[in-house]
């Protein structure tokens, strides 16, 4: 694990000096490790937005958006575009308008008509973003996501060796999504409906290929 920690740690400090001043946006595909590295980033400064981080802020504040989960959000592997746009926008509006911090952004866009959304955003604001792709076979992800055990009061990953969360020092679970049934649906629907946006983001923004 900490093996693994020095790795993003390292990862990290290359980005921000090749890239002072910029956004991060990390792609990749489920378990590829878009939620570590973004918690690396947040170490380091940055403000981590995620669409999983935003739905327990929702329901855990009780909010209008929250009202909309269950008939917009249940049994869905993806967050329908309008509301994933409606919870994550305005987070990254506020931060740019502030000034005073930098995002990272992961889970966001997943969908063409997202990334339509999130492209009209940073054209308009003209945010400077640079964009980290996680290049991880399907089945090394599987077998991330097959290993892994999660916080359940910060939601930090570990690998299944792990029994206690490292900064909370409480017991580690196993996620219930984290079966091979819905693991392989997650990423068939990564390669019918995510996947594609790679090219999009390599055409419009600076990329940074990277193994974790």
């Amino acid at each position: 694990m900490l093996t693994f920690i020095a790795k993003y740690q390292k990862m990290v400090k290359g980005i921000v000096n090749q890239y002072p001043n910029h956004h991060i946006l990390i792609f990749g595909r489920p378990g590829a490790g878009k939620g570590a590295l973004a918690d690396v980033f947040a170490e380091t400064g940055f403000v981590h937005v995620g669409i999983g981080k935003l739905i327990r802020k929702h329901l855990r504040e009780n909010t209008s958006i929250s009202k909309r989960f269950d008939s917009e959000l249940s049994d869905k592997l993806i967050v329908p575009d309008a509301l994933a746009s409606d919870m994550v926008l305005p987070e990254l509006q506020q931060i740019v308008e502030e000034q005073s911090s930098l995002f990272v952004l992961e889970g966001y866009p997943a969908t063409q008509g997202q990334y339509a959304a999130f492209k009209g955003f940073i054209d308009s604001n003209d945010v400077k973003l640079v964009v980290i792709i996680l290049d991880v076979t399907e089945k090394e992800a599987e077998q991330r996501l097959l290993s892994r055990k999660t916080c359940p009061h910060c939601h930090r990953t570990y690998s299944s060796s792990e029994e206690k969360c490292l900064q909370c020092g409480i017991s580690l679970y196993i996620r219930e999504d984290d079966q091979l049934h819905l693991i392989q649906e997650r990423q068939a629907l990564f390669v019918k409906e995510t996947c594609p946006l790679s090219d999009q983001f390599q055409s419009a923004f600076p990329c940074i290929l990277e193994h974790p």
